[in-house]
């Protein structure tokens, strides 16, 4: 049986998210920030005033994301589940023979919410509550009942907390995870609700790789190569991000960080999926008049994918809307199977295809025709992809089938040890 694999989404609702904190700053989420400001300024508009169905017509570009998180958790299984099998026919897949699997990725705001609200301690809930959620979600018929489909999330983990009180060191998610992870069992050994990987968001706050790495930080490392635990990472700007400072937030972020990292002897073999590329910018950033620019957070990640055995990176959240965008996520393809970026392993089996649904709901390249007004669907989002790369002239027909391919199946297999 074929598979389809979104290696990067969520399915939280507005109980799992900080959203006090996202609405007054201290957490930038990409896509709420930009409603609120679209909202914000709408209102002090003349023509608004004069016309209040402006707003209306706003919040209804919006009404799916918004609608997303109000719903149930088993209910946005249950349709990212149904709108991935009514998409498969872009990628030539049949959903009669697809097994489709997606690693939802759990977020982990204790920290933040621990030092943003502290009277709140205790009562806000945990990242292991969310997963219990989320379990219990996935074990309701409402997603059971759907053929063909595995739902096996990735949980958040903050770094800091290897620096806070016993109940929150090492030894304690080690066990969590032993208890509750499906990793090695294959794909048809896969379990819906048990865990394929942890998620590590800096933005949140911390830094993966200081200059000096802390002893703590050291041995969560060493755990996960010796168990070769899939680390799935954020690289890109924007996003979920705690606090305002972009400066210290991309100090977090960047590449820089897990160049560091994988050179440490031992650690070479961390098994890790690069989040975003470096984002639609990143690439934009790479690709300067006459020259690239090595400098890029991208072109730092193709370095690393192509030097590291197991380094990964999706293709999640990318804006196909914009021919500048499309065009340049296509030369990637075209100069690494020129050569142009050096020798070492090649991109085409090194990149993940991700949604990150619901943040990408919004945005044209999830409409239909990419209009501010069209439906929202996860099929224009995958068509976009699958134009992008059948759009180019220098790739053959065969390596572009292999590419598409490998995006969706192969490569996910290669990073989840599916394969």
């Amino acid at each position: 049986m074929k598979s389809f694999i979104d290696c990067h989404c969520h399915v939280f609702n507005f109980v799992d998210v900080p959203m006090y904190l996202t609405l007054t700053d201290k957490v930038l989420m990409g896509t709420v920030s930009r409603l609120k400001s679209a909202i914000g300024v709408l209102l002090y508009t003349p023509k608004f005033l004069a016309d209040r169905k402006l707003l209306a017509k706003k919040l209804a570009e919006h009404k799916e994301f918004i609608q997303y998180f109000e719903r149930s958790v088993e209910r946005n299984i249950e349709a990212l589940l149904v709108d991935i099998r009514a998409s498969l026919g872009a990628t030539g897949r049949k959903a009669a023979d697809t097994l489709i699997v997606i690693t939802p990725l759990v977020m982990d705001f204790d920290v933040l919410l621990r030092e943003e609200q502290p009277e709140q301690f205790g009562k806000e809930p945990s990242v292991r509550e969310q997963y219990a959620r989320l379990v219990a979600a996935i074990k309701t018929s409402v997603v059971q009942d759907i053929p063909n489909a595995r739902v096996c999330p990735f949980v958040g983990f903050d770094l800091r907390k290897l620096q806070q009180s016993d109940k929150d060191r090492l030894d304690g998610f080690k066990r969590f995870w032993e208890t509750h992870n499906t990793l090695g069992a294959g794909v048809n050994g896969l379990e819906s609700g048990k865990l394929l990987g942890i998620k590590l968001y800096p933005p949140i706050g911390f830094n993966p790789c200081p200059a000096r790495l802390p002893a703590r930080y050291s041995e969560f490392y060493a755990w996960c190569c010796a168990n070769d635990i899939p680390l799935t990472v954020h690289c890109q700007t924007g996003s979920f991000a705690a606090g305002t400072q972009k400066t210290r937030i991309d100090e977090n972020t960047t590449p820089e960080n897990w160049k560091r990292l994988l050179r440490h002897p031992g650690f070479k073999t961390l098994r890790i999926n690069f989040a975003h590329f470096g984002g639609e910018t990143g690439t934009d950033d790479m690709f300067e008049p006459f020259r690239i620019d090595r400098d890029s957070w991208t072109y730092v990640l193709i370095e690393l994918l192509k030097e590291y055995p197991n380094t990964y990176a999706d293709i999640s959240a990318y804006d196909y809307s914009k021919s500048e965008h499309r065009n340049n996520l296509r030369a990637i393809f075209e100069k690494d199977a020129a050569g142009d970026f050096g020798p070492g392993y090649t991109l085409a089996d090194k990149l993940l295809w991700g949604s990150d649904v619901p943040m990408v709901i919004s945005d044209k390249s999830y409409r239909r025709d990419q209009s501010s007004t069209g439906v929202s669907e996860y099929k224009s989002y995958i068509r976009g992809f699958v134009d992008t790369i059948n759009a180019s002239r220098k790739l053959s027909a065969a390596a572009k089938k292999t590419i598409i391919a490998n995006l969706t199946e192969a490569n996910p297999k290669k990073f989840l040890r599916l394969a």
